[in-house]
């Protein structure tokens, strides 16, 4: 597999398909056509064409060494290249995630970053899944959609960059205003580093 980004423009789909010699390409009804030269096979038929078809009757044999995906970079720095990863590669950092974060199946994770990413993939996928976690997935990538998944679900966990951290709090100290209550909200601020984690959350439980 070659996962890649729901944002990914039809013309980077298609340098990556003829790159990698992908033999099919899935899409949703709802991307643009890439334009390829590979077979096309819609997700939301995906169903409907495997139904016919009889189950495998034995895994595939598959070795640690053996590649598991290309992922391309996000080309900050360039053009973006495809990353070879095998499957010991994907399971040391599994293993190493295991030995460091404590998850259980009472978890419950909403999904935020891409899929086309391995860090998304170790945490917000993989982990959950490992340990019978339950995943969320937004349907659109939009701040309101975020909150309204906060209020609907029971969240634990949340992956997250830094440029999330500041969207939550953009959007919470939009809603204090600028008058007593933004000066009370930034007392208990200052005061939060020095008190228990379990008085912060009754603190800020409003937030």
């Amino acid at each position: 597999p070659v996962p890649a980004d729901a944002g990914a423009s039809p013309e980077f789909v298609s340098a990556i398909t003829r790159q990698t010699e992908a033999k099919v390409v899935f899409r949703s009804r709802l991307r643009e056509d890439p334009q390829v030269e590979s077979p096309i096979m819609l997700m939301e038929d995906l169903l409907d064409d495997i139904g016919p078809l009889p189950p495998q009757e034995a895994p595939s044999a598959v070795r640690g060494e053996d590649i598991a995906q290309i992922l391309y970079t996000s080309g900050t720095t360039g053009t973006p290249k495809g990353v070879v990863l095998t499957h010991n590669n994907i399971t040391a950092n599994l293993e190493g995630i295991n030995e460091t974060i404590v998850i259980d199946s009472d978890h419950l994770l909403i999904s935020i970053l891409p899929l086309s990413h391995i860090f998304e993939q170790s945490i917000g996928f993989w982990t959950p899944l490992i340990h019978g976690a339950t995943v969320v997935h937004l349907q659109a990538l939009k701040p309101s959609e975020l909150f309204r998944a906060l209020q609907r679900y029971p969240v634990t966990a949340l992956v997250l960059v830094p440029q999330f951290l500041d969207l939550f709090r953009g959007r919470i100290q939009g809603q204090m205003g600028d008058g007593i209550r933004e000066k009370a909200f930034q007392r208990m601020l200052a005061a939060a580093d020095s008190l228990p984690w379990r008085v912060r959350q009754l603190l800020f439980f409003p937030v």
